[in-house]
């Protein structure tokens, strides 16, 4: 296991017994809802980085990083390696809409200097959301599931006005498909 790896997956531990009260204990669907909400709210400001920074959306290499990290974390929680990766892909796709509706909304602005820094601000808070979505499925699931009931909800719960009718769906789908390993 590579150094990189290994110090992921032990932060990733490490965070575990130090995890804030609100995902200790009966974490409630919305409060899931609401992290996943809460790490979609921060594609528009991608989608201002990338735009002023002349970059492509589309980021197979860094999309893979994002992916093998949240499924290495994942798998320290106890989730089923391929339901949670294909989670994480739609959320990922999910986002990239998000980002290539807020760019074709803003092509013509002539400069964007208002957003935080993608490096110093942006990501940090992605990966960090991606532990939290991680540490509260993980407590959710240990102790009830997802279920089509909830999709209304979920659907409400998403306020990003970049997010159509099927991206939600597509992603409570992902939601619905989430699996803890077999003990």
């Amino acid at each position: 296991m590579s150094l990189v790896r290994y110090t992921y997956l032990l932060l990733t531990l490490i965070s575990l017994f130090i995890a804030p009260m609100s995902l200790a204990k009966n974490i409630s669907a919305n409060q899931v809802f609401t992290l996943i909400n809460q790490r979609l709210s921060h594609m528009e400001n991608v989608a201002k980085h990338k735009l002023q920074a002349q970059l492509a959306i589309e980021d197979k290499t860094r999309e893979k990083v994002v992916i093998d990290k949240a499924v290495l974390s994942a798998q320290a929680l106890g989730f089923e390696t391929q339901s949670i990766a294909e989670f994480f892909n739609v959320q990922i796709q999910v986002a990239k809409a998000i980002q290539h509706r807020v760019s074709a909304d803003l092509m013509h602005q002539p400069t964007l200097n208002d957003f935080p820094d993608l490096h110093t601000q942006i990501r940090p808070e992605l990966i960090r959301l991606s532990g939290a979505i991680n540490m509260a499925l993980a407590q959710y699931l240990s102790h009830q599931h997802f279920n089509e009931g909830q999709r209304i909800v979920f659907a409400q719960s998403l306020d990003n006005p970049y997010l159509s009718a099927r991206d939600k769906d597509v992603l409570f789908d992902a939601l619905l498909n989430i699996k803890m390993k077999q003990r």
